[in-house]
């Protein structure tokens, strides 16, 4: 992402995404719905209830339910997504907000 001219920041689980989150404002969260600790699905409800104007991207597998997501407004990507796709939803999350 830093070569198309965004800056980003990782975190290896929910609760330091979260933390990172606190510490420091984002317009897109790309986040996995596997990820350890918190899980995706709950951190993408967490997202929702402390930054309701945060777009999140979530990924997940194919065979993976992503329901409980509805009315939160994020957009799931099944994996792995290419990184055009990624950029190209990065960037109509980003225009979204913009609106």
């Amino acid at each position: 992402m830093v070569e198309e001219g965004y800056s980003a920041e990782t975190a290896s689980t929910a609760q330091e995404g979260l933390e990172l989150i606190r510490k420091k404002q984002f317009d897109v969260v790309l986040l996995d719905v596997d990820m350890q600790g918190l899980g995706g699905i709950n951190t993408v409800k967490k997202l929702s209830e402390d930054h309701p104007s945060m777009r999140v991207i979530i990924v997940h597998k194919y065979d993976t339910a992503v329901s409980g997501l509805e009315g939160l407004g994020c957009v799931a990507l099944i994996k792995p997504p290419s990184f055009e796709r990624i950029l190209l939803y990065v960037k109509r999350a980003l225009a979204a907000t913009r609106d």
